[in-house]
């Protein structure tokens, strides 16, 4: 178990009752909602582990629904607050909460 202070706040992983709050975010998310927007978009993923099959297509409501499982796994478990790919991004808090996130478009300004 890692513990990390800041800001006089302690973080403890992993997340206290994470498989309780992945299954309410998983019960409580609008999975459909983000398939029709992928659909109406045509946002494709590639969907095979094998190097030489490059296919993509839409993702089916079930890979969706695999693929945030996973990320807030990762986001709940991991030393990294924050997990995405494929428009989802999922967040862990200093308070343990989890988020997740389905981003169509996102701009942050930068010091250069």
């Amino acid at each position: 178990m890692t513990k990390k202070k800041k800001s006089g706040r302690q973080e403890t992983l992993p997340v206290k009752d994470y498989d309780t709050k992945i299954k309410y975010i998983m019960d409580h998310f609008n999975f459909t909602k983000v398939h029709d927007a992928m659909l109406a978009l045509d946002w494709k993923w590639q969907h095979s582990n094998d190097l030489e099959d490059q296919t993509t297509r839409v993702p089916n409501i079930e890979r969706i629904k695999e693929t945030a499982r996973y990320l807030l796994y990762k986001a709940a478990t991991e030393k990294e607050r924050h997990w995405g790919t494929g428009g989802f991004e999922t967040r862990r808090f200093m308070s343990g909460e989890l988020s997740l996130m389905f981003v169509l478009a996102e701009y942050h300004s930068c010091n250069d």
